[in-house]
Order: C-alpha cells, then structure tokens, then sequence
C-alpha cells in the first residue's frame, strides 16, 4: 500500500510543462513518457492546494474536451514564477 501512494503521490503527476510551436509537452517520471497537448485545447489553468509541511500547490490544466492533468507538488513563489512564464508563452489572459 505504502508504494502505491508513494507512486499516486508523487510520479503519476506531470513534473515538467515544454511549449513546442502550440502544444504543451507534459513530462511525467513512472512510467516515462510524455503527452502532448494543443494549446487551442486548453481551456483553463486552475492551481489547488496541497499540504505538506507548509502550504504548496498543484497546477491542473484543463482541456475543452474536459481532461485534467495535474502537477506534481511546487511552491507558491515557483507556480507564481511559473504560471506567468507559461500564460505570457501562450499569451492566455486570465
């Protein structure tokens, strides 16, 4: 039971997001591999809560389509840092 939460926890989320022209690549660990996704399927970035010993944060893209794919465990400064970075790339305005 202890490594099935270990590997829901922390590998089954994506822990790298690449823009490539209009896709997302997203990077996952175990089992390795990467989904890509079109930048004109997205519908919504959404960031939710997740405790560990401080406050931190999973980023969760949604998609028109009505798929979510959600990251692994990242800092408030870094998903501020981050979510900039990545709606300027896309030019998404929220």
């Amino acid at each position: 039971m202890i490594i099935g939460f270990i590997y829901i926890d922390n590998w089954s989320h994506f822990f790298q997001i690449d823009v490539h022209k209009s896709n997302l690549h997203l990077h996952y660990f175990l089992p390795e591999r990467t989904v890509i996704i079109s930048t004109e399927n997205i519908g919504e970035f959404v960031t939710k809560e997740a405790w560990r010993k401080t406050k931190n944060y999973r980023l969760i893209i949604k998609t028109r389509e009505g798929k979510k794919y959600t990251s692994s465990v990242i800092g408030s400064n870094l998903l501020q840092k981050n979510m900039k970075e990545l709606k300027q790339t896309l030019m998404i305005k929220n």
